[in-house]
C-alpha cells in the first residue's frame, strides 16, 4: 500500500545522504539564530502536513492505488440473475462476471524555494515560514482543483491510447457503460450519472437532488450520502424541502412546545467541505458540505466508505517509487565546501474515477450537463 509523505518522513527525506557531509553543508545561523537544519524541516513540516492535509479531507471517499487501470463489474442489461436451484445429477452452468475498465492519469508535479547563501544569512524567520506556506498551500490547492475536475467533469480524457473515464455517461460516448444490475433495477448504455435541470429554483434543485440520490441508492449504495454544493449556494439549498438544520452539541439550545432539538450526532470523516445540513428524504439522509471551490450551480454527490476503501468512488493514483505528496529534494552549490541554496519539491499523482457508479454529479440553471476545468 502506498504511504502518505508526512512532516517526520518529509525530514527524513530532505537531509543529504551518501558521501555528502550533512553536517558541513548545513553548518552556518542566520540573524535570527535559525539553522539551516532547522529552515530545511521547516519546509519539510510544511509540505509534510500539506500531505497529510489532503488526506484528511479526501481519504474518506478515495482510494489509493498504484495500479495504472481501474477495474470493476459491468452489465450486459437485463434483469439481476439469481443463484439457480440444485437439480440432483444435474451439473450446474458455470458463470463469470463481466469485467470494464478505464485507465487512470499520472502526472508529474514539482515547486522550488531558491535561495542563496546571503538570502538565507540575513533572512528573517517570518519570510522563511511565508516561503514554505507558500508551496505547502499551492499543494493543498493544486490537489483539491485536481479532485474536483475529475468528479464533475463527463469528458472521457485520453490516457495513451485509452481512455480516463468520469462516472456513468449515456450514450454517444468512446467507451459505452452499462452498470450491472441491482435487484430489481436494470441499465442500458443509456445510464448516466450526470443530472442537469433548466430551473435553478427550490423545486428544480429537490428534483435534482432526488434524481441524484436515487441513482445511487439503484446501485445499492445504502447510508448516509454526502453532497457536496458551491458556498454561494448554501442559502438556496437550505430553502429546499426537506434540509435540516443542524445545532452542534457544545449550543445549547431551549426550545418551546414541539419544537425539535436538532444536533450532530456523528461526521462523516476524510470527507471534504464544511458541514452546514442534512437532507432528511424518503431515500435517506444525506449530509450537505459547500466547498469554496465549487462553482455556482454544480453539485455532488457520493457514498463514503472510509478512509483508503476500494468501494470509494475515486482512484488517487501514485507512483510505485514514491508515496503521495510532495518529497523534498535539498539543492547544493557545486564548490568545494557546499551550501544549501534551496529546496526542489517534487509530487506524482493522479485523480481517476474508481467506481464508475459511485458518484453523481449536478447541475441547475441548465438543461444541458457541461463542465469547464478549474
Amino acid at each position: 500500500m502506498a504511504s502518505i509523505v508526512g512532516p517526520r518522513l518529509a525530514a527524513d527525506l530532505i537531509f543529504p545522504v551518501g558521501g555528502m557531509d550533512a553536517t558541513r553543508i548545513l553548518n552556518f545561523q542566520n540573524r535570527n539564530g535559525l539553522t539551516a537544519e532547522q529552515i530545511v524541516a521547516k519546509a519539510a513540516a510544511a509540505v509534510g502536513g500539506a500531505n497529510e492535509s489532503v488526506m484528511a479531507r479526501w481519504g474518506g471517499i478515495s482510494y489509493i492505488t498504484e495500479d495504472s487501470f481501474a477495474r470493476y463489474r459491468a452489465g450486459v442489461g437485463g434483469t439481476a440473475r439469481k443463484t439457480s436451484k440444485k437439480t440432483e445429477t444435474t451439473q450446474t452452468d458455470p458463470v463469470q462476471g463481466i469485467l470494464s475498465g478505464h485507465m487512470l492519469p499520472i502526472q508529474d508535479y514539482e515547486d522550488a524555494l531558491m535561495w542563496d547563501w546571503q538570502y538565507l544569512r540575513d533572512a528573517y524567520e517570518a519570510q522563511i515560514d511565508a516561503d514554505c506556506a507558500e508551496v505547502g498551500d499551492a499543494f493543498r490547492y493544486r490537489c483539491e482543483v485536481d479532485f474536483l475536475n475529475r468528479v464533475m467533469s463527463n469528458a472521457e480524457r485520453n490516457v495513451g491510447s485509452g481512455y480516463d473515464l468520469p462516472w456513468a455517461i449515456g450514450t454517444g460516448v468512446t467507451v459505452p457503460f452499462i452498470p450491472p444490475p441491482y435487484q430489481a433495477y436494470q441499465f442500458t448504455t443509456s445510464h448516466t450519472h450526470f443530472i442537469a435541470n433548466a430551473g435553478s429554483d427550490a423545486a428544480a434543485r429537490l428534483t435534482v437532488l432526488t434524481s441524484m440520490i436515487t441513482e445511487l441508492r439503484h446501485h445499492g449504495y445504502s447510508g448516509t450520502l454526502a453532497m457536496f454544493v458551491s458556498v454561494n449556494d448554501v442559502a438556496n439549498w437550505a430553502a429546499v424541502t426537506g434540509f435540516v438544520e443542524i445545532n452542534p452539541q457544545n449550543i445549547q439550545v431551549v426550545t418551546g412546545g414541539s419544537s425539535p432539538v436538532r444536533f450532530v450526532t456523528g461526521q462523516l470523516q476524510g470527507v471534504p467541505g464544511e458541514l452546514f445540513g442534512f437532507f432528511k428524504t424518503n431515500f435517506g439522509v444525506v449530509e450537505v458540505r459547500y466547498l469554496e471551490i465549487m462553482p455556482t450551480n454544480y453539485c455532488w454527490m457520493t457514498l463514503p466508505y472510509g478512509e483508503n476503501n476500494v468501494a470509494n468512488g475515486i482512484a488517487l493514483r501514485v507512483h510505485p517509487a514514491s508515496p503521495f505528496g510532495m518529497v523534498p529534494d535539498v539543492q547544493v552549490t557545486s564548490s568545494v565546501m557546499p551550501q544549501l541554496k534551496g529546496i526542489n519539491l517534487k509530487a506524482t499523482h493522479g485523480v481517476g474515477v474508481n467506481r464508475r457508479t459511485n458518484g453523481v454529479a449536478g447541475m441547475v440553471g441548465n438543461g444541458t450537463y457541461s463542465w469547464t476545468d478549474l
